[in-house]
């Protein structure tokens, strides 16, 4: 009887998936949500909010660290602004066009536009 060897054959390691960091879950703004920025006076496309902060489509990156105010329209009158920190920018193909998809970290508001918050995340879920 011939004997055999076992062979190991390592698999490639398939790459960890990054544990979620943000601590209040995003929700997808669809139409529902309008934003603007405010010291460039230019509309940007909201992707997505949270209590936490938000993501934007923005023909042009911002600044990692760098503090923003943006306005939130709703479609039903509502308005808020808001200050936040850049904390994630990054370019990408969109329709064929150069965007940049940047996430912002909301900074301490005042109550009143917290609410405002609240409220619409809440109508976004």
């Amino acid at each position: 009887m011939a004997s055999q060897t076992a062979v190991r054959v390592d698999r490639p390691k398939r790459p960890r998936l990054p544990a979620e960091r943000r601590n209040d879950p995003r929700v997808k703004a669809m139409s529902l949500l309008h934003g603007y920025w405010v010291e460039l006076d230019m509309p940007v496309r909201v992707i997505d909010i949270s209590l936490g902060g938000f993501a934007v489509e923005s023909p042009i990156p911002f600044p990692i660290g760098s503090e923003q105010t943006f306005l939130f329209s709703t479609g039903d009158g509502g308005e808020t602004l808001v200050r936040c920190e850049c904390r994630n920018s990054r370019t990408t193909e969109v329709a064929g066009k150069t965007a940049c998809i940047v996430g912002f970290k909301f900074l301490p508001q005042p109550e009143e536009d917290l609410q405002i918050l609240a409220d619409t995340v809440q109508r976004l879920l």
